[in-house]
């Protein structure tokens, strides 16, 4: 079956279904495995290289003259939900830019 999907050949539709599901299933193992070899082997970034790495954002965001968002206080109901709205556009651009 497999190789008739690489062949672009007709294949019946549950075959497609059952290799997508095998297909996850794999990546959900792996992924987990990754998670578990983490947590077991701890943090790969030690505490200097995190400070180096955030001070380094630091001095870049500086040097561009960034201004944070001003975030509005949370008892503004109205003004968290075009916060939210606005911080999903951001990222939905962001993500179709990469």
């Amino acid at each position: 079956n497999r190789e008739r999907i690489a062949r672009s050949a007709t294949v019946d539709k549950t075959v497609c279904r059952k290799n997508v599901g095998r297909l996850a299933r794999l990546w959900l193992k792996a992924e987990q495995e990754r998670q578990h070899n983490y947590e077991k082997d701890g943090p790969y970034l030690s505490t200097e290289e995190a400070v180096a790495v955030y001070s380094t954002t630091v001095h870049w965001l500086e040097s561009r003259k960034f201004r944070p968002i001003p975030f509005p206080p949370l008892s503004y109901k109205h003004d968290t939900k075009l916060l939210i709205l606005a911080l999903e556009r951001l990222k939905e651009g962001y993500i179709k830019k990469t």
